[in-house]
């Protein structure tokens, strides 16, 4: 008898189809961003 997990996101732990859900998705995408923007910013 296997017990299956419910899949969950492995940022917040929220119930998620995916791995990681939309919401952890979209906040990493913005401070990657934020980050590439001050290296750029600074390099200038």
């Amino acid at each position: 008898m296997k017990d299956k997990k419910k899949p969950v996101c492995m940022l917040c732990g929220q119930p998620s189809a995916k791995s990681i859900c939309d919401g952890c998705a979209q906040r990493v995408q913005g401070e990657q961003l934020g980050k590439k923007s001050k290296e750029s910013k600074g390099k200038g």
